[in-house]
């Protein structure tokens, strides 16, 4: 109960931060959307970990980060396919 409780508390501090550089990142709100929920998921996942670093806000926008870089990787090959 108490990791629940300290992630919620963490969500709610630092997802608004984390949607804020995704949507500067993707230019896409909806983009944006979904990097963010992924990011915490894996947090999630992982919480008990990530919990105890210095700063785990770092580690949800390094991965957060990672993703859209992912997406955006993967969409600019489908389209040099499509050529």
């Amino acid at each position: 109960m108490a990791d629940t409780d300290e992630f919620d508390a963490f969500y709610r501090d630092t997802r608004q931060r984390l949607f804020t550089m995704l949507y500067a990142l993707t230019g896409n709100v909806g983009d944006a959307q979904d990097v963010t929920q992924e990011a915490y998921a894996r947090a999630w996942q992982r919480w008990r970990s990530v919990a105890g670093y210095t700063d785990p806000e770092a580690w949800v926008r390094t991965v957060a980060r990672r993703i859209a870089i992912s997406r955006w990787r993967r969409a600019r090959n489908v389209l040099t396919a499509q050529r």
